[in-house]
């Protein structure tokens, strides 16, 4: 294998190995400690090699120097050896670790992720969180079991799986119908806010509750709902099933380290609809694969609001603020001196709301991520600066922002926000220019509009989008495009234009 030299904006190269029928997947290590598994199915064949794409969760928690070992599924022999020269960080070891300095591994999504099994007083909170959420669940009339990967390690292991993440919760609504059922959900948002919990929606029935301690994220625990539709058990993103009703009864008592949850009167048909016949041999390289049926059905009901959220999230846990100073696209918008106030779309670490600011504009800095607004707020302690956590994948989000925001008339910035975003999604920025703008707002655009040599479907910042997709978008909401100018950023090819309101 070839030796690479990477960077935090670059892709890395797959790995290469000699395909053979013994071959089940493969287990990679960085010095002695597993760090990630993949199984055959998510590899492909090119002239004799069987090619796994890099995981973009280990690009981006690499350091130091050394070789990864690859092993051979399930014998464990060993079949390769990946050198890695990567200069981040104070490491001169390779190590794979996360934005906050801890052991990572690479989890079943790609994304770097640090299981509670490292940490006994992290397993103990995140089974207390979970309980206590389970309680929130029961005030609000739902009769919540454990699920997903907690359950699977307390029926099958009696304990937590080795890399459990995050808590998992899950219901049964009385719901017949996908609308009602995502009204259910809706409300149950609005309930647990009111208790003080931070919640983060994945789609209409999934819930992510966050944990904070001392100022910081600590555990994530999900709450999936599900419905029955006719004989047929529905519960995103992946069960989709005749289960027998009373299977499901929440009547069962399973004990996590000293803690009792509820659970379901007969585990094993929910286990084998959501894992396959197979969950009860532990495999540390499963993957979900949600029949297309189910998945067109799920999809199609309650969307999928997560869009590329999680990378960015750990992303910003080692980006940089303030290293690549303020975008061709703000550096435009500053010329206008209008003194309208400034819509920042995608604000990221705030490189652009703290130049905006800092020439005299109020600034309302919009982001998905956490880190990303945690950052930026630190940043702009003492400007004219209003940070909003908000998706833009989320339409419900986006038309709250705009009956909240009470602005006649503002610029608005989306700079490198248009190619991140998913297909229709795109719509959703400019429907904020569409309604805040006014008749004189401009909106300043910047954009990749040409592929990148690195492209991969899993790292938004390697995707693109052309210049005659984001005129056409901008005439179907009212809008001139003009004044198309090519910049750099980096190793990318930058295109900013400004977009104002057609004139009748």
């Amino acid at each position: 294998m070839g030796r690479h030299a990477p960077a935090v904006d670059r892709i890395w190269a797959p790995f290469r190995l000699p395909d053979s029928p013994e071959l089940e997947g493969i287990d990679v290590y960085v010095g002695d400690r597993h760090v990630w598994s993949s199984p055959v199915s998510a590899s492909y064949v090119e002239n004799g090699e069987r090619i796994w794409g890099f995981p973009i969760g280990m690009s981006l928690g690499l350091r130091g120097t050394g070789e990864m070992i690859v092993r051979r599924r399930p014998d464990g022999a060993e079949i390769g050896r990946y050198p890695v020269d990567c200069a981040r960080g104070s490491s001169d070891e390779l190590v794979l670790r996360t934005g906050r300095g801890a052991d990572g591994i690479v989890n079943k999504w790609g994304n770097l992720a640090v299981p509670v099994q490292r940490d006994p007083e992290m397993q103990q909170r995140m089974l207390d969180h979970t309980s206590s959420l389970m309680e929130a669940l029961k005030e609000f009339g739902l009769r919540p079991f454990l699920m997903a990967g907690m359950l699977l390690g307390a029926v099958r292991d009696g304990d937590l799986l080795p890399h459990e993440e995050d808590g998992d919760i899950g219901y049964v609504s009385s719901a017949t119908t996908p609308a009602d059922m995502m009204l259910e959900s809706f409300r149950l948002e609005r309930f647990l806010a009111e208790r003080g919990f931070e919640s983060l929606r994945h789609s209409g029935t999934h819930l992510q509750i966050d944990f904070v301690r001392e100022g910081r994220h600590e555990a994530n625990v999900d709450v999936f709902g599900g419905f029955y539709l006719d004989d047929w058990f529905i519960q995103p993103f992946q069960v989709r099933a005749r289960i027998p009703r009373e299977a499901l009864e929440p009547t069962g008592r399973v004990v996590l380290r000293g803690v009792e949850f509820d659970s379901l009167a007969d585990p094993e048909p929910w286990l084998e609809a959501n894992y396959v016949t197979g969950w009860k041999v532990p495999d540390p390289a499963f993957r979900f694969v949600t029949a297309p049926e189910s998945a067109r059905r799920m999809l199609g009901w309650f969307g999928a609001f997560n869009g590329q959220r999680e990378f960015w999230e750990i992303y910003y846990g080692y980006a940089e603020a303030g290293r690549g100073g303020p975008s061709a696209a703000a550096k435009r918008l500053a010329r206008n001196r209008s003194g309208r106030p400034v819509i920042d779309l995608g604000c990221g670490t705030g490189d652009d709301a703290v130049f905006l600011a800092q020439q005299g504009r109020r600034v309302i800095a919009i982001d998905a991520s956490k880190r990303a607004t945690n950052t930026t707020r630190e940043r702009t302690e003492g400007l004219d600066v209003e940070v909003i956590r908000m998706n833009l994948v989320e339409r419900r989000q986006v038309l709250d922002f705009i009956v909240d925001a009470q602005i006649d008339e503002a610029d608005i910035l989306v700079h490198r926000v248009l190619e991140s975003l998913p297909g229709e999604e795109r719509d959703n920025a400019l429907l904020i220019a569409r309604h805040l703008a006014g008749s004189r707002g401009e909106v300043h655009v910047g954009i990749v509009d040409r592929p990148d040599e690195g492209f991969t479907g899993a790292d938004p910042r390697t995707w693109w989008i052309e210049r005659a997709e984001i005129e056409n978008r901008a005439r179907g909401m009212g809008f001139e495009l003009y004044g198309w100018r090519a910049s750099r950023e980096g190793a990318r090819n930058i295109a900013t234009a400004v977009m104002t309101r057609r004139q009748a």
